[in-house]
């Protein structure tokens, strides 16, 4: 009988090897469980939009939430909901999700805002469990022009209610124009030099942060708008043949305000254009064409264009959904002519005349921000009227058109609405006055009651 002898070997371990293989056993069950249990691991917000605790949101702002991971995107829409509630658009960007609220949000108000469990990403992950934060909006505020102490443009900040005006830009040469960010967090505006280029800087609503965003050396560069979900810009550009010379004609370009690339808007270099604005849904953008005399919507997904003709040279201005423009245009009235607002819906192309068949000069147009009614300048015509523009407002159709203003000392313009709805915000200036000094002033709608905000100002803009 054969009998098989196992022979026996001692180890000896030393206390760094046991160390490595207790952690060597620790990686390989860590990954053996992510293998065995992967699906449960889940999806998880990285970070989220209005902050909190964070500043003081706008009233305007756009939420987005971020995840860790790339999302399933063309699946049933999302849950999410807001306390107090809230109507909206949803929209990805990337590993983000974008709420879009149809109306501005209230002032001086706390925000809950939940996405319900379920979300899935490319990795077939989901989200485990409901994500919650919460964020409060700020007091709305104004931005507005006036002169420094040197007479030179600066940017000024002030409350709603009484406050000294707070100075944000004190640039040598002075500044030309800002633009708002849809969030109202960020300000870009034009710095003009005396050699006439104009560079675009950029600075944090309070003044901070201010930098350089774009030179233009060899141009001027001007008139930004916000693409609505952020992160860049349709710009003005036009060329300068001689340093000091007059600029060139205008043409749109786009920049990335991340990376700082440019590129223009039309592959044919022969368009020109200012004045854009962005439908709210980031669809459509408008322009003004010098060379067609007119309105001109362009569609960023398929390329249709719209076109409105008009003689004014004003921008379009779009309603809170991005449904429908108003183009001021000039009309044939018999043997004479008359300034309208015409609304333009670019789906299904189509524009009715609000303005009728008055002999009036409607200008400055401006959307409630529930879109149902238009506050607008308007002037009778008349051969003895030599008044200025009193502020009108009128619904949305164009009827029941009636003035709010009655001071014909006064013309009136650059009209825009509080977020709430409640008030007017408008530029005005005496009539027969040797030097014409602009001052700032608003309208309580309901009350049509009319107070100063500012004796000397222009330009201005609710920051909400």
């Amino acid at each position: 009988m054969w009998k098989i002898e196992t022979p026996f070997f001692s180890f000896h371990l030393s206390l760094f090897d046991r160390a490595a293989l207790i952690t060597l056993a620790a990686a390989l069950t860590f990954v053996l469980l992510l293998a065995w249990r992967g699906d449960q691991v889940g999806v998880r917000v990285v970070q989220v939009s209005p902050a909190e605790p964070g500043s003081l949101a706008s009233t305007k702002a756009v939420l987005r939430i971020t995840f860790d991971q790339d999302m399933v995107t063309d699946g049933p829409a999302p849950a999410v909901s807001l306390s107090p509630p809230v109507t909206g658009t949803l929209r990805w960007e990337g590993r983000s999700l974008l709420l879009f609220p149809s109306h501005p949000l209230s002032a001086d108000t706390v925000y809950t805002v939940t996405l319900q469990p379920g979300l899935q990403s490319q990795r077939d992950r989901i989200l485990l469990r409901p994500y919650t934060w919460h964020f409060r909006t700020g007091r709305p505020r104004i931005l507005f022009m006036s002169r420094d102490a040197q007479e030179r443009d600066q940017l000024f900040l002030t409350l709603l209610g009484g406050s000294s005006p707070l100075q944000l830009t004190k640039e040598p040469y002075g500044i030309w124009d800002y633009a708002l960010s849809p969030d109202g967090a960020q300000i870009i505006y034009t710095i003009s030099y005396p050699d006439s280029r104009n560079d675009l800087w950029i600075m944090n609503v309070d003044g901070a942060a201010r930098h350089e965003l774009l030179a233009c050396p060899d141009g001027a560069c001007s008139g930004a708008a916000w693409f609505p979900a952020g992160g860049r810009i349709v710009f003005e550009k036009r060329a300068l043949a001689t340093p000091g010379g007059p600029p060139g004609l205008p043409r749109l370009w786009w920049l990335d305000l991340s990376g700082g690339a440019t590129a223009p808007v039309f592959q044919d270099s022969q368009i020109l254009g200012f004045g854009a604005a962005f439908s709210a849904d980031g669809q459509w953008l408008s322009y003004v064409s010098p060379t067609n005399q007119g309105v001109y919507a362009f569609n960023l997904n398929d390329g249709r264009i719209r076109a409105v003709p008009s003689e004014m040279g004003a921008p379009g201005v779009w309603n809170a959904a991005g449904t429908a423009l108003i183009v001021p245009a000039i009309q044939a009235r018999g043997e004479g002519f008359a300034a309208h607002l015409l609304q333009v819906n670019p789906e299904p192309n189509q524009w009715v005349n609000l303005s009728g068949d008055n002999d009036v000069e409607d200008s400055a147009p401006a959307w409630s921000p529930d879109g149902a009614q238009i506050a607008f300048a308007r002037k009778l015509v008349g051969s003895q009227n030599t008044f200025g523009d009193q502020i009108w407002l009128m619904q949305a159709d164009g009827s029941g058109a009636h003035p709010i203003s009655d001071d014909p000392g006064y013309h009136h313009g650059l009209i825009s609405w509080s977020p709430d709805g409640r008030y007017l915000l408008f530029q005005r200036f005496a009539l027969g006055q040797a030097a014409i000094q602009p001052e700032i002033a608003l309208i309580d709608v309901q009350a049509q009651t009319l107070r100063q905000v500012e004796a000397a100002g222009s330009w201005p803009t609710w920051l909400p």
